[in-house]
């Protein structure tokens, strides 16, 4: 006897009650569950969006979300949820979201690293915002106190608690933001 396994499609994923502890994402239509973050993890992604969202909003470029869903890949669906995302209104083509998830990646998606992800998990996440349109992701070291900027390149800058992110390491098409990481970490 052989058994099929039945992926899920975006929709029937935003269909699925929650569950009480712990966090989804949709990889390839299968439901991956991760366990619920350290507060350390909650403070530097409250600092992340705050700090992010109050630049955007000032500057009318977007907007900012928190663990939100971003369609990335489709058949099999993908749906990632980043810790911090920014998307401008130039690529999602209005001041409001839908009920649906968003069809593309953020222009920033901001994964603050628990110690349960894998160096893989992190590489494909990477991968999977970058080609679906993502312009920056920031993977944040809660523990080494540090932020390490991707490009779509293949770049990578890391910095360390004394530096100050800009509106290129964050895609902003503005100048003007000015991000010191010890602000962030404490």
């Amino acid at each position: 006897m052989t058994s099929v396994e039945t992926l899920l499609t975006a929709a029937e994923f935003a269909d699925l009650p929650d569950c009480p502890g712990v966090t989804m994402e949709l990889v390839r239509g299968r439901v991956v569950t991760m366990p619920r973050p350290k507060p350390i993890h909650g403070q530097v992604a409250a600092r992340l969006a705050m700090r992010l969202g109050l630049f955007v909003e000032d500057a009318r470029l977007g907007l900012v979300t928190v663990e939100s869903g971003y369609l990335v890949e489709r058949a099999p669906d993908t749906v990632r949820g980043p810790d911090v995302a920014f998307i401008s209104y130039a690529r999602l083509g209005s001041e409001t979201f839908g009920a649906d998830f968003v069809p593309m990646a953020p222009d920033l998606a901001v994964e603050v690293i628990s110690p349960s992800e894998t160096a893989a998990d992190m590489e494909n996440k990477v991968a999977e915002y970058f080609a679906a349109g993502g312009r920056r992701v920031w993977l944040v070291w809660p523990e080494r106190r540090e932020i390490t900027v991707r490009r779509p390149d293949g770049t990578a800058t890391t910095h360390a608690a004394a530096a100050t992110l800009t509106s290129d390491d964050a895609a902003f098409d503005v100048p003007g933001f000015a991000l010191p990481l010890a602000t962030v970490f404490g």
